[in-house]
């Protein structure tokens, strides 16, 4: 019992550290996409 807890505990934590580091990425991605646009902005204005 104890080890499956254990198991379900660091399958969790996994899980957890991975939909943090796809939302960093999107993150990263949309500032990305947003300077890329703000650029535009800039030279057109």
């Amino acid at each position: 019992m104890y080890v499956f807890r254990h198991s379900n505990g660091i399958l969790y934590a996994l899980q957890s550290l991975l939909s943090e580091y796809i939302f960093l990425k999107k993150q990263v991605y949309y500032t990305k996409i947003f300077n890329h646009f703000r650029k535009f902005e800039i030279i057109y204005t």
